[in-house]
């Protein structure tokens, strides 16, 4: 039992020895001069293995800022600014909607069983007379609603709508054109082209020769109009029909 004893405490002392002198190597090793330096030593050698450096890390160096620009007198600074922010708010314009709303309240308030006066009456009049137009009910075309309704659930348009719809778009195309060849006519230069840029062709580039100018080519939707039916009679199983390609 006592050799059991004496074996621990050699072993447990010696651990402690091999601990302290360990500690001792991963603290530091300045110890002459009595300052600590956490890269030194054990920890230090490891951590420039890892890292790749060879010695100690060069400091930064840090420049001071430059100090902040003070005034030659400190004693004579200038006056904040003096004014009222009710009296410059006064330039800004206004919403006078409302005001015209509860003015128009209060003039035609009336209380429960009091008649109109004359002045009431004449306001009266000259709204309906203003407005009347506006608030007039029109007919309603129960017709060209259904329609609307059956063309927007897919039903194609027949022939004479195709034909008023081309009108239409014709119609409304050569007023198009008519506005703007007014609008050329009457401002010319705006209808001139410009060279903005110097990477631009210059203008006589743009400028087509007398009896060649360039017209855009028209296009028969015809052809595609009848390939797309075509491909819904597909995709739907209806039968095709080729009377057209007779």
């Amino acid at each position: 039992m006592q050799n059991r004893t004496t074996k621990f405490i050699l072993r447990t002392s010696v651990l402690c020895a091999i601990g302290l002198g360990l500690a001792g190597c991963m603290s530091a090793d300045n110890f002459s001069d009595g300052t600590e330096d956490p890269e030194a030593g054990l920890s230090g050698a490891v951590q420039r293995l890892l890292i790749g450096t060879s010695g100690s890390v060069e400091p930064i160096e840090y420049t001071e800022r430059g100090s902040l620009v003070m005034p030659p007198d400190v004693e004579k600074l200038p006056n904040p600014e003096e004014g009222d922010l009710t009296a410059k708010a006064e330039n800004w314009p206004e919403d006078r909607r409302a005001a015209e709303i509860a003015k128009l309240r209060e003039f035609y308030k009336v209380e429960p069983g009091d008649r109109l006066t004359a002045e009431q009456l004449e306001g009266h009049r000259a709204l309906r007379e203003q407005y009347g137009e506006r608030r007039e009910r029109r007919e309603r075309d129960y017709e060209a609603e259904r329609r609307e309704r059956e063309l927007l659930d897919g039903d194609r348009l027949s022939p004479d709508e195709l034909k008023e719809l081309q009108a239409r778009y014709r119609a409304a195309k050569g007023e198009k054109v008519a506005e703007t060849t007014d609008f050329c006519i009457k401002n010319p230069e705006q209808c001139k082209p410009q060279r903005r840029y110097l990477t631009e062709p210059p203008l006589t580039y743009s400028t087509p020769v007398a009896g060649f100018e360039v017209k855009a080519p028209e296009v028969n939707k015809g052809d595609e109009i009848r390939a797309r039916r075509e491909q819904e009679a597909i995709e739907a199983g209806k039968p095709i029909d080729m009377s057209q390609y007779d």
